[in-house]
Formats: structure tokens, sequence, C-alpha cells
């Protein structure tokens, strides 16, 4: 009986490695993974309002979390909220067709919301985007995207001699910036509404979240904020609000172990971050006076990295409001017109 157990136990290992060997069981292994990758796309096909969460973290390392960025499709339009370091590989991995890209919109200049602007100003250049990349954003935006361009310049001349002007061409090599101003309608087009919201992020003065409206379907991304009486005004009825999230218990063990420790600059940057972010209690106090119908977390800082920490945001939200969502990589919303339907899928 125990030789019968044995051989069983050796041939569920050993016939699934030799299958796996064989170059037609790899290959259809390999069209079944294309498939899923055209699956990704599917979200452009409808046209709701759609939102994907494609870096839901803060500067604060998070293993598997890239750093701030939102994709907005709105019909056949696509958009990029912010674009922190590492957003931009999840967007090539789930294969989104960034040459459909309208325009990428900045919160602030800090670096964990422009990290990867020059790659995703590339990537959606090679793969056939139309003129330079428009990016909206505040004061400051044109030193930003100046110095993009700079450092990219070479990469650019290179591809292009390489690929010809059928696939990078040098006229599209490059953006068109844009200065925004507080409450300035940004984009108005196409049954597309988005607005700059004045939020709270000093002493980064020229801070911004952003109200979607598409058709009777409402977005507002508060961006990098403390608790702000003018995201609350802004966040008025919407259908998903989407907002930074802190939470003190952790920050505040974190800091005690670095002073512990003697890691004195860390700690009074964990301090620091402190003033100008909204804490748990804080964007429970937000959903409840604006009436917004669903939360999404994101910016967590820290971003929770297992089932005890992020146990202290969901104990906390879930004693207080029925319909929210801990922010992931690869989340998508889709808000159908003339509904109030939420469905929530996932890239990942």
């Amino acid at each position: 009986m125990k030789r019968i157990i044995f051989w069983s136990f050796i041939s569920l290992i050993v016939i699934p490695l030799t299958l796996y060997q064989s170059p037609q069981i790899k290959f259809k292994l390999l069209e079944i993974f294309a498939d899923r990758v055209k699956l990704s796309q599917d979200f452009m096909s409808n046209d709701s309002l759609n939102l994907v969460l494609c870096g839901s973290r803060s500067p604060l390392a998070a293993p598997g979390r890239a750093e701030t960025c939102f994709i907005v499709k709105a019909g056949n339009d696509l958009f990029i909220i912010d674009s922190g370091n590492g957003s931009a590989a999840n967007i090539l991995a789930w294969n989104i067709p960034l040459n459909n890209l309208n325009s990428v919109l900045l919160t602030h200049l800090h670096s964990d919301h422009i990290g990867n602007l020059g790659e995703v100003h590339l990537q959606s250049w090679v793969t056939g985007r139309t003129g330079k990349l428009k990016v909206f954003g505040p004061k400051g935006t044109k030193d930003v995207t100046a110095g993009y361009e700079l450092v990219y310049k070479n990469d650019s001349i290179y591809r292009n001699e390489h690929h010809g002007d059928a696939v990078a061409p040098i006229e599209n090599f490059g953006f068109e910036t844009f200065i925004i101003k507080d409450n300035q309608v940004v984009i108005d087009q196409n049954n597309l509404k988005i607005t700059a919201i004045k939020n709270c992020h000093d002493p980064v003065h020229e801070s911004y979240g952003y109200l979607i409206q598409y058709f009777d379907r409402k977005i507002l991304i508060s961006g990098d904020t403390d608790h702000c009486e003018s995201i609350i005004i802004a966040a008025e009825n919407v259908d998903i609000l989407a907002h930074d999230i802190l939470s003190t218990d952790i920050l505040n063990l974190t800091q005690a172990r670095m002073e512990k420790e003697n890691m004195l600059t860390r700690s009074k940057i964990i301090l620091d971050v402190q003033d100008y972010h909204a804490t748990i209690p804080e964007v429970i106090d937000v959903m409840r006076r604006s009436n917004a119908k669903f939360l999404l977390t994101y910016h967590m800082v820290p971003a929770p990295t297992n089932s005890l920490t992020e146990s202290v945001y969901v104990n906390l939200l879930d004693n207080a409001l029925d319909n929210y969502a801990i922010g992931e990589d690869g989340m998508v919303f889709e808000l159908p017109i003339g509904s109030e339907e939420i469905i929530q899928t996932s890239l990942q």
C-alpha cells in the first residue's frame, strides 16, 4: 500500500513536469496567456465611466504596489491622473492601449506623482499616440515636462533612427503643457467634464483633486490632501470618492521604533507626513458630510502589506461605512450610464 501511495505521489509530480516540457503544451499555455492579456482591454469597449487604480501606495514602500496613478476612461477617451513610480509597468502589463491616451493630469508635483511621466510619454509615443502628449498640472509643470524632454532627447533620436517615423515620429515626441488654476474646467469634451478642485496639501500650495463627470456619473479623486472643505463640497453625492488616507496608529508605532533605533531623520519624515494627509476618521467624516456613495482608499500611508495592517483600516471603516474598497493595484470600477451600479473587477 505504501508503494502505491509513493508512486502515485511521484506521478503527480513527474507527469505535469514532463508535459510542461512539451513544446505543444508550452505553446498552448502561451496562447492561454495571450488570451488573458487581450481580456484586459475589455473595459475599452464599453461606454461607461471607468476608473482603473494603476498605483495605490504612497512613497512608503509596499511590495506589489505602484505609486499613485489612475486611469479614467469615458467613451473612447483615455486619461491618466498622476504617474508615480511603477505605474507605467502596471499599465503595460495590463496591455492598456496607450495610443488612445488623450492627456495626463497631475494633481501636484511630488515625486511619487510624476516619477513615471517619462515612461508614460515614451510608451504612448511608440504605440501610436497622435501629437505631443498633453499634460495638465499646477504651476511648475512646465519645468517637469521640459526636464523629461531633455532626459529622453537622445533616446527619442535613437528610436526614431531605428524604427522610423512609422513607429516613432519625431514630431510627436515631447509635451504640450497646460497650467491649471483653482476650480478650472480642464477637460470639456464628448460629454466628459473634468474640473480641478483646490485641496489642502500645504506647504504644497498648488495641489488639486479632480472632479470627473460623464453624463450622470461622477467620480472625485481627492489628490493628496488633509481634511478639506473644498473636497467635501466637490464630493457631494459622487458615485465614487477616491481619497488618500493615513493611519496615525501605524505611523506612531513606526515613528517610535525609528527613534528607538536612532533613525532620527526618517522618524522626522514620518512625523511630518501626518501634517498633510487625511486620517481614517477624517476620511469617514468627508464621506458622511458629502454623502458620497462609495469610498476607494488610495495613497494609503502606509499601504497595507498584510492582513494585520489592512485590519487597521478595515476595522474603522467597517464600523462607519457600508460601501468602500481598500485600494489595490489593478482595481477597475465601471459606472454604467443611466444607472447607480458600480461594477468592480480587477486586471491583476
